[in-house]
C-alpha cells in the first residue's frame, strides 16, 4: 500500500520527518511510545496511508527511513535498561564520541581550496607559454606578455594564500573567496594560453560560492612538525662494505614486504614508459620530416605526440587495479592454502605486489597528469611556433576535448586528496564517477572525432573493466540478509547477515565489502571492513558514526544508515533480532524495506593484506585506528577456530596482536575490549585442555596514545558488566558454556585502557597496556629474540601510513640475511 503513492521517494523534509527526531531527541521515556505512535500516524497522513490498512510504514524522506509494521516482523530485543543512571553518567564522561575532523564541517571548501592550488600550478604552466607565445608573435606580444605575467604572479599570491590561510572558513553568507576568483580569472580570457586556467579559476569560484552559500566552516589544528629522526638501517656502514657485500646488504633490506619484486616490476614499467616515449619521439620526427617544409611541425610536435602516447598508456591500465573482483581472485589463489597452485600463484605475483594496487592505481594516476601536462604544453609550445601547420594536421576539435579532459581532471583530482576523501567520501565517490566521461573524451579525442591510439591500449583493460562493473551488478543484486542491529552508545553499531544470498561463498581475514542502502542514496556505495571471522554462521561489520550532528542537511552517510536502521527496530532497542513471518512460517533475517526495495545492498568480500596469514607460522597482527576491524576477524579466527579445529601447524602456530588505539576512540571500540577478553579466555581453555597448545605463541598488545594526564580513575563497578548496549553482542558460545577464563574481566581491562598507568601495565601474562605509542623497535627485538633463525615472520597492518613508515624500517632493520630471519611486511593503509 505504500507504493500507491508515487511521492513516497521524494527527498523533501516534511513535518513528520521533523516530529520524529524531535521525539527521538527530546521525549521522556515514559512519553517515547506514545510519541512514536503520534508521529506514525502523521506519517501515515503524509502519505494517504489507512490506519485500517495495518501498515505503519513511510516514505522515504532526506534521511530516507522508513517504519515497519510491527506486526510483519516478530523479534528477540534487548532494549535500554532506563534504571541505570550510574551508566548514563559513565557514557556521559568517559565515553564521549570522538572529536569531529578538521575538515567535518566543510565539504565543498576544502574541495575548492584543492582546486585552487591545482589551477594556481596550472596557472604557472600556461602562464609561461603565454609570455613564450607573446615573445615569438609580434601580433599578441605585450598583451601576451602581460597577461603570462599577471597569470604567473597571480598564480604564485593564490598558493601563498591557499597554504597559508585557505583552510580556515567562517560561516559567512558574503561569498568573498568567490567573488575574489570570479575576478581574478577574468583576465585569464584575454590570450588562447590562458584561456584554460581561467576556467578553471571560474570553477573555483563557484564552488567557494557552494562553500558559503552552506555557511560551510573550518579552524582546523596547526600541522605539527614531524620530528626529523635518523635511524639506521641496520648492518656495517655502507663506505665498509665490498661491492659484493653492499649487493647483499641492499638485496636483504628490500626483501621485507615484497620491496625487491616491488622494484623489479616498477623498474620494468619505468623501462616500458621511456621506450615508448622514446621510439614515439622518433617515429614522429621521422614523420616529420618526410613532410613538406611548409607543412612540417615544429621541434615540440614530436614530444606532444609522445606524451599523448603515455597518456593512453596510464590512462588505460588505471582500470586494472581498481578490477577488485580479479584482484581478489589472485589474492583467493595465492592465499588458499600451502599447495602447489597457491605456491605457484605466490611466486608469480612476488613480481606483482597486488598488495599495492591501490598505491600503483595513484602512481599511473600521476603519471597520467603529467603526461597530459607534458601533450598539452608541447602542443602548445608548437602551435606558437607553426599554427597553420598544426591546425591543419590535428584539426580544431582535440583542443576542445583536451580543454574538458583537463577540466575533469581538475575535479576528479582534487576531490581524491586524502583531505577530501577522508571526511567527505560522498564528494570523492560521486567526483570519481566523471571518469566514464573522462575515457569517452579521450577515446574521440582526434582529428575525425577518434583517439587512434587510445583503442589499442584501452582494450583489454577495458574489457576487464567491464567484466568486473558486470560482476559488481551481479553481486549487488544478491539478497543481503539482514539478521541483527546491535546499536553501542554512543556512536557504534553493528550489521549481521546471514550466510546466503551474497554470503553463501566464503570470505578471508579482513576482507572489505562495499555497502549500499538505496533509502539513503541509490548510488553511493561505502567500504567496511568484515568484522567476523569466516568460519562463523554469520557476516558482520562494524560501523562508527561518523562527524553525528543534529543538522539534517549535513548528517553523514553513516549516520543516516544508523539513523534507518533504528526506526526498523523497536523503540530504545539496543540489539534487536529479525524474524520476519512468512506464508510458510517465520524466517530469520529481512532483506527489502516496505517499497520492496532492498535494505542493503553489498558488494563483495574484497581482497585484503590480511588474506596472507595463511603463508607463515608466526605472525605479527597490527591494526590502528579502523584497522581494528580485520584485526578483530583474524584475532577470531586464529584463537576461535584456527587453533581449535587445527591438528599439528595451525598456519600460524605463534599469533601476536598488536592494537593501537586513540584515548578518544576508545568508546567506539569498547567491542574490541569484549573481543579481546573473549579472545584470551579462549587461549587459556584451550592451554589447560589441549596439549598442541604447549607449541604456539599468543599475546596482545594494547598501546593507547593521547591519553589524558588528569583522566580520574573509573570506578570498576560503575562499568557495566550485562549491558549489550555498552559492549555489544557476546559470542553465541560463550554465553552458556562453562570454561576456564583469564585472570581479568573485560570490565578490569576497559578502566585500565581508560586510564592506563605510565609504562607497562600485565593482564595476566597475555595482555599488555602500555601508554604512548608503540615503540617498536622493542616489540621487533622481541620477536627476533623469540625466532633467531631460519622463519619468515608475517607482518599484516591496517591502519594509517605513519605507522606504517616506522614498521618498514622495522623490517629492514631487524630482516638478517645469514641467519634467514625475514620481517615480510603486508599493509593495507586507510
Amino acid at each position: 500500500s505504500s507504493s500507491q503513492n508515487g511521492a513516497e521517494h521524494r527527498s523533501l523534509l516534511t513535518e513528520s520527518e521533523w516530529l520524529l527526531r524531535k521525539s527521538k531527541k527530546s521525549a521522556p521515556p515514559s512519553k517515547s511510545s506514545h510519541e512514536r505512535h503520534r508521529v506514525i500516524a502523521q506519517l501515515s497522513k503524509d502519505n494517504h496511508l489507512s490506519p485500517q490498512s495495518g501498515h505503519h510504514i513511510k516514505k522515504a524522506t532526506i534521511g530516507q527511513i522508513a517504519l515497519y509494521d510491527n506486526t510483519a516482523i516478530k523479534s528477540l530485543t534487548v532494549y535500554d535498561d532506563d534504571d541505570a543512571k550510574e551508566n548514563e553518567v559513565l557514557l556521559a564522561k568517559s565515553s564521549e564520541p570522538a572529536k569531529m575532523g578538521a575538515f567535518s564541517r566543510t565539504k565543498i571548501g576544502v574541495w575548492a581550496s584543492n582546486m585552487a592550488k591545482f589551477s594556481s600550478i596550472a596557472m604557472i604552466f600556461f602562464g609561461a607559454t603565454a609570455m613564450s607565445w607573446g615573445l615569438q608573435d609580434l601580433r599578441y606580444g605585450e598583451t601576451a606578455v602581460l597577461i603570462g605575467s599577471y597569470s604567473v604572479v597571480t598564480a604564485v599570491g593564490i598558493l601563498f594564500y591557499e597554504f597559508s590561510k585557505g583552510a580556515v572558513r567562517t560561516p559567512n553568507p558574503t561569498p568573498y573567496r568567490g567573488v575574489g576568483y570570479l575576478l581574478l580569472s577574468i583576465p585569464l580570457f584575454v590570450t588562447i594560453p590562458t584561456v584554460l586556467v581561467g576556467i578553471f579559476l571560474f570553477f573555483v569560484s563557484m564552488a567557494n560560492f557552494a562553500a558559503a552559500r552552506m555557511r560551510e566552516s573550518v579552524n582546523p589544528p596547526r600541522a605539527r612538525r614531524a620530528a626529523q629522526r635518523k635511524k639506521s638501517v641496520g648492518g656495517p656502514s655502507v663506505k665498509e662494505m665490498t661491492t659484493s657485500e653492499y649487493v647483499q646488504w641492499w638485496v636483504q633490506t628490500k626483501q621485507e614486504g615484497n620491496k625487491l619484486g616491488k622494484i623489479i616490476f616498477l623498474s620494468f614499467y619505468a623501462f616500458v614508459n621511456i621506450y615508448i616515449l622514446i621510439t614515439v619521439i622518433a617515429e614522429w620526427q621521422a614523420i616529420n620530416l618526410s613532410l613538406p617544409e611548409a607543412d612540417r611541425l615544429s621541434s615540440w610536435g614530436p614530444w606532444a605526440k609522445a606524451f599523448g602516447n603515455l597518456l593512453d598508456l596510464n590512462c588505460s591500465l588505471i582500470l586494472v587495479p581498481v578490477a577488485r573482483s580479479f584482484i581478489r581472485w589472485l589474492y583467493n589463489v595465492s592465499t588458499r592454502d600451502q599447495g602447489f597452485w597457491s605456491t605457484l600463484m605466490r611466486y608469480t605475483l612476488y613480481f606483482i605486489p597486488i598488495d599495492k594496487t591501490i598505491e600503483f592505481h595513484k602512481l599511473l594516476a600521476l603519471l597520467a597528469l603529467l603526461s597530459s601536462i607534458g601533450h598539452t604544453l608541447c602542443h602548445f609550445l608548437n602551435y606558437i611556433e607553426r599554427p597553420d601547420q598544426t591546425v591543419a594536421l590535428f584539426g580544431l576539435f582535440p583542443w576542445y576535448t583536451g580543454g574538458m579532459i583537463l577540466l575533469i581532471m581538475l575535479f576528479l583530482y582534487c576531490a581524491a586528496m586524502s583531505n577530501v576523501k577522508r571526511t567527505h567520501f560522498e564528494l570523492f565517490y560521486y567526483s570519481h564517477q566523471l571518469f566514464i566521461g573522462f575515457f569517452f573524451l579521450i577515446l574521440v579525442h582526434g582529428k575525425v572525432y577518434w583517439n587512434p591510439n587510445f583503442w589499442k591500449w584501452f582494450l583489454l583493460p577495458g574489457l576487464l573493466y567491464f567484466a568486473e562493473r558486470m560482476l559488481r551488478r551481479y553481486h549487488s543484486a544478491q539478497d543481503a540478509v539482514i539478521l541483527s542491529v546491535c546499536f553501542m552508545k554512543p556512536d557504534c553499531f553493528t550489521i549481521r547477515f546471514a550466510r546466503e544470498g551474497i554470503f553463501a561463498a566464503d570470505h578471508k581475514e579482513g576482507q572489505y565489502l562495499f555497502l549500499n542502502n538505496p533509502y539513503i542514496a541509490k548510488h553511493e556505495w561505502h567500504p567496511f571492513t568484515i568484522s567476523s571471522a569466516p568460519q562463523e554462521d554469520f557476516v558482520s561489520v562494524h560501523i562508527r558514526v561518523q562527524n553525528a550532528t543534529n543538522d539534517i542537511t549535513s548528517k553523514s552517510w553513516t549516520q543516516r544508515m544508523q539513523e534507518h536502521l533504528a526506526l526498523l527496530c523497536p523503540p530504545r532497542a539496543v540489539y534487536h533480532e529479525f524474524v520476519v513471518n512468512t506464508a510458510k512460517g517465520q524466517k530469520a533475517g529481512i532483506v527489502n524495506g516496505p517499497t520492496g526495495v532492498p535494505i542493503i545492498r553489498v558488494d563483495g568480500p574484497h581482497s585484503a593484506p590480511t588474506q596472507h596469514l595463511g603463508r607463515y607460522t608466526t605472525c605479527m597482527i597490527i591494526g590502528a585506528g579502523i584497522g581494528v576491524t580485520p584485526l578483530a576477524a583474524t584475532l577470531k579466527s586464529i584463537v576461535h577456530h584456527r587453533w581449535r579445529h587445527s591438528v599439528g601447524e595451525a598456519f600460524p602456530n605463534n599469533a601476536h596482536f598488536y592494537w593501537v588505539c586513540a584515548h578518544r576512540d576508545l568508546s567506539a571500540f569498547r567491542w574490541m575490549i569484549l573481543t579481546v577478553k573473549e579472545a584470551v579466555d579462549a587461549v587459556y581453555n584451550m592451554r589447560e585442555k589441549d596439549k598442541q597448545m604447549k607449541s604456539r605463541e599468543f599475546t596482545m598488545h594494547i598501546f593507547i596514545t593521547s591519553a589524558p594526564k588528569d583522566a580520574k580513575q573509573i570506578p570498576l563497578e560503575s562499568i557495566p558488566k550485562e549491558s549489550v548496549g555498552f559492549w555489544g553482542a557476546k559470542r553465541a558460545d560463550v554465553r552458556n558454556i562453562v570454561q576456564l577464563k583469564g585472570p581479568f574481566t573485560e570490565q578490569r581491562l576497559y578502566q585500565v585502557c581508560m586510564n592506563p598507568p605510565a609504562g607497562v601495565t600485565a593482564l595476566g601474562d597475555l595482555v599488555r597496556v602500555y601508554s604512548g605509542r608503540p615503540k617498536w623497535t622493542e616489540r621487533f627485538a622481541e620477536m627476533s629474540e623469540l625466532h633467531p633463525t631460519n622463519h619468515d615472520i608475517g607482518v599484516l597492518f591496517c591502519g594509517n601510513p605513519f605507522i606504517a613508515n616506522d614498521l618498514k624500517k622495522e623490517c629492514a632493520r631487524n630482516s638478517d640475511a645469514p641467519t634467514k630471519l625475514f620481517f615480510k611486511l603486508h599493509m593495507e593503509n586507510f
